[in-house]
């Protein structure tokens, strides 16, 4: 399971730091919404976007994904 979220997180990680970087080197003028997102209209929205998700995918990896995973052969010893 917290293989699983591990994952999640470096996903968000990914795409927020994408977001956050579309959205501070585009221009307003020439901005397009990324992945074909209506929600997203103007680059702060992008930068909002991004900043939720790199946060977000931090606290997944602190709270949720911070433990070991056992190896197979250490997992029946004490």
């Amino acid at each position: 399971m917290s293989a699983i979220f591990r994952l999640l997180g470096i996903l968000l990680l990914a795409c927020g730091a994408g977001l956050l970087a579309y959205g501070a080197a585009t221009p307003k003028e020439t901005f397009r919404a990324p992945f074909g997102l209506d929600i997203i209209t103007q680059p702060g929205e992008a930068i909002a976007y991004g900043t939720g998700a790199l946060v977000a995918g931090l606290l997944i990896l602190l709270l949720m994904g911070g433990k070991k995973i056992e190896s197979a052969g250490k997992a029946g010893s004490l």
